[in-house]
């Protein structure tokens, strides 16, 4: 959680909440939602930042709101107890799967939250710099992942890590997978400033064109943040 002052432009608190354990995520979080006093406070504005399993991407003139459950089982399997989350990407839409329960838990605390998938940030935020720029973020045990070539998009993955092993096994899987030139691409680190470092470190081993923007918020659509509000279902 993160907790940005607009008056003076600075963070001022930032707390992982993590869930561990063999507690449901849904009992977990009624708990935390009802006993973390941060939780409770009045803020002037929301963004949550979820990572959802499944996901895909179709052209956005392909998208029909009446039909998006089916045009979504075509990629995963939807339950009934899942609710869907649609967002336009310039010419795409991002569909993603929410539990239906934490998504009415999450807003009955905030109900004017602003919804954002890990892969919508990433796809808004990553520059194009060189023929190919790879978009990560990391957020707790998540790392999401992005690549485009001449500003197409090749990749829009997640991955669960527990080591910087993990992290940098990830990104060399990506480079390999894709047959991206070094030369010809750049790294692009947003998340958690402890994650970033650590495989920026790594990286710096194999590659030389590892980018960290600015940590700071703005008020344009682009918004860097070390952490949002994180909902990982």
């Amino acid at each position: 959680m993160l907790v940005f002052d607009s008056k003076t432009r600075r963070i001022v608190k930032e707390k992982e909440v993590l869930h561990t354990g063999t507690t449901p995520f849904y009992d977990w979080l009624r708990v935390k939602l009802a006993g973390e006093e941060a939780f409770r406070k009045q803020y002037e504005k929301i963004h949550l930042l979820y990572v959802p399993e499944k996901h895909t991407l179709l052209p956005s003139n392909f998208y029909d709101k009446e039909k998006e459950r089916e045009i979504f089982s075509l990629a995963f399997p939807l339950k009934n107890e899942e609710t869907l989350f649609s967002e336009k990407i310039g010419e795409q839409t991002l569909l993603s799967a929410i539990p239906e329960n934490v998504h009415r838990l999450v807003k009955e605390y905030f109900p004017s939250a602003i919804w954002k998938s890990a892969f919508a940030f990433l796809i808004r935020q990553t520059e194009d710099l060189k023929t190919w720029n790879l978009g990560v973020l990391l957020l707790y045990d998540k790392m999401c992942l992005t690549s485009f070539k001449d500003n197409k998009l090749q990749l829009c993955n997640n991955f669960t890590f527990t080591t910087k092993d993990d992290l940098l096994y990830y990104m060399l899987y990506a480079f390999d997978n894709l047959d991206i030139p070094v030369a010809e691409s750049c790294v692009q680190l947003y998340g958690n400033q402890d994650y970033v470092k650590l495989l920026a470190d790594e990286l710096h081993r194999y590659h030389d064109d590892v980018v960290l923007p600015p940590q700071t918020l703005s008020n344009g659509e682009k918004t860097p943040m070390s952490n949002f509000l994180l909902l990982n279902t």
